[in-house]
């Protein structure tokens, strides 16, 4: 069998890179060309790959020797010769974030690279994929997993290796930590290995040249999601404090997502399956993700992925939830009341897509106002200070006093407070009111820096 034979040295030899601009993509890339390979790597925009890329993961500018700018397997073997020459492909390739189409992507695109390889006669296809992704029911997983089905039966020789998760993934972690609570799904029991992108690359290079096989992997700690909260903590210097989710609000949220949208209802489904299940594997490499933590996570929130990815959550999810509700609150006579933040008024260095978020939240308020008047619908916003709440809890006690040494009535804000403003812009007293942001701060906003 093809599956059975062992390869030979790879140096010297050429790989095909495919998905070469995600977190495990570039990590790949600099592994191959490490290791003598020639690398050829398919991208959609080649200035986007040249730059450094998501969550530390390296540039491509020195580690790809040969370019293909096209979208699909189609147009990127559009002369017909682009397994010519190639021992190995190597495919990253598959949705995480992005807008498109699991079954498209994960399966059909990595299928039709695959039936090139096969015809191209090329000696292996590495696939990264994703630990128990057969006991899947999310969109994604069942893609990863019929596209893993497939390879493992192909005449070119499969190698599939699935890891537990990236230490990119955890990044949502740190900054909950960095806000002071974090949640998951019931205690927080699920074991992880997460592994680091350049560990999981050097894994796939070094089986180029043993036999086919599949793996599951993951990193050098075998950690509970409760204690990897607790590492993202300690990396901020906070207190641990941890919301348990029950089963039914997760339920719950799923359904929220699946009216937002195909894109975030896969993505909430695929969350929510990798926090019920053990995704452990062998371990492997070398980093450690407190270490992560600590070193990696300065200023991720200036980066695109990471700004992308708050803005969607802060204030795309809030535009989603409005379009949604406009219907509801025209045949009522209802109003809107947004939730923004006192970072809206002034820049939050580490939390600089937070506090974009929290302006944009202002100005879609103030044009919702505007555009829904003839509805009858009001839209207005309150914008929190410090609260006491488990969010504030886990300051320290300099930061405590700093906040109220600005703070004029000089302590801070009940949630029982912010609730009686929102009240008050949703009842009759507020009628002839649309279009304002009221802050709850306890007068922070009207001292001067």
């Amino acid at each position: 069998m093809v599956q059975e034979r062992m390869l030979m040295s790879t140096e010297d030899s050429t790989a095909l890179l495919l998905g070469a601009t995600g977190y495990a993509g570039r990590h790949l890339a600099r592994a191959l060309h490490a290791r003598g390979m020639r690398v050829r790597a398919v991208v959609r925009d080649r200035d986007r790959a040249r730059a450094a890329g998501p969550w530390g993961s390296p540039p491509l500018a020195d580690h790809v020797d040969e370019w293909i700018v096209a979208p699909d397997a189609e147009a990127a073997d559009a002369d017909g010769r682009l397994m010519s020459g190639v021992s190995h492909v190597v495919s990253a390739l598959g949705v995480t974030r992005q807008k498109a189409d699991p079954w498209l992507v994960d399966y059909r695109m990595n299928l039709r690279y695959l039936e090139l390889a096969e015809a191209g006669g090329v000696a292996s296809f590495t696939y990264v994929g994703v630990m128990n992704a057969a006991q899947g029911t999310s969109i994604i997983a069942r893609a990863k997993s019929a596209f893993m089905a497939t390879l493992a039966r192909s005449e070119v020789s499969p190698r599939i290796v699935n890891p537990s998760g990236y230490f990119s993934d955890l990044t949502e972690v740190f900054q909950l930590a960095r806000r002071g609570l974090a949640f998951g799904l019931g205690d927080g029991s699920v074991r992880l290995r997460p592994i680091h992108g350049e560990d999981l690359a050097a894994f796939c290079v070094d089986r180029l040249s043993g036999p086919a096989g599949s793996w599951d992997i993951g990193g050098p700690d075998d950690l509970s999601y409760r204690e990897i909260v607790e590492l993202a903590f300690s990396a901020v210097g906070r207190t641990p404090r941890y919301l348990a989710v029950p089963a039914p609000a997760a339920s719950a949220a799923t359904w929220v997502a699946d009216r937002i949208g195909p894109r975030q209802a896969a993505l909430t489904r695929f969350f929510l399956e990798g926090m019920r299940v053990d995704g452990v594997g062998q371990p492997t490499g070398r980093h450690r993700l407190a270490d992560y933590f600590r070193i990696s996570l300065g200023e991720r929130e200036l980066e695109w992925e990471a700004f992308e990815r708050v803005v969607a959550i802060q204030l795309g999810a809030v535009y989603r939830v409005a379009e949604l509700s406009r219907p509801l609150l025209r045949a009522s006579g209802g109003s809107l009341i947004t939730i923004t933040s006192m970072f809206a008024f002034f820049g939050g260095g580490s939390r600089a897509a937070y506090s974009a978020a929290k302006g944009g939240v202002v100005q879609l308020t103030k044009s919702l106002a505007e555009a829904w008047a003839a509805d009858g619908i009001r839209v207005n916003s309150v914008a929190p200070g410090w609260i006491e709440t488990p969010l504030a809890a886990g300051l320290d006690e300099p930061t405590k006093e700093r906040i109220l040494s600005r703070t004029p009535l000089g302590r801070f804000g009940a949630a029982e407070e912010v609730a009686a403003a929102i009240a008050f812009l949703a009842s009759d007293a507020a009628s002839f009111i649309t279009g304002a942001v009221l802050p709850v701060d306890g007068g922070y906003l009207t001292v001067a820096i």
